[in-house]
C-alpha cells in the first residue's frame, strides 16, 4: 500500500498584501490608495451611419481611425456634403488639407 509517510509543512513568503479598509481602499506605505479601472479602446477603424441632427431625412456617415499609438482621426461630412477630418477631436479641417500635407 502506497501512502504518505511524512508531512512537511513550511511557510513561504510570497509578498506583502496591502490591507483593505472599510471604504474599499488600500493602505500602502501608510498612504491610502484606491484602485481605478480604465477602459482602453482597441485599435481599428469604425464606420457609422446616423440620422443628421440638422437636416431631416438625411443620413450622415462618419469614420474613426484609432491607431495603436498616435492621434485619432475622425472623418465626417457637414450639411453641405463636404468631407472634414478632426485630429484628436479638435478643429474641423477639410480633408483635402490633410491630403496635401
Amino acid at each position: 500500500k502506497v501512502g504518505i509517510k511524512d508531512i512537511k509543512e513550511q511557510e513561504i513568503y510570497i509578498r506583502e498584501i496591502p490591507l483593505m479598509t472599510d471604504r474599499v481602499s488600500f493602505i500602502i506605505n501608510g498612504v491610502e490608495r484606491v484602485v481605478v479601472n480604465q477602459l482602453h479602446r482597441s485599435p481599428g477603424v469604425i464606420f457609422k451611419e446616423e440620422e443628421s441632427s440638422t437636416v431631416v431625412n438625411k443620413l450622415v456617415y462618419t469614420a474613426q481611425i484609432i491607431p495603436d499609438r498616435g492621434s485619432w482621426l475622425y472623418f465626417e461630412y457637414d450639411a453641405k456634403d463636404v468631407l472634414y477630418v478632426r485630429i484628436n477631436k479638435r478643429r474641423k479641417v477639410p480633408v483635402t488639407m490633410l491630403f496635401r500635407a
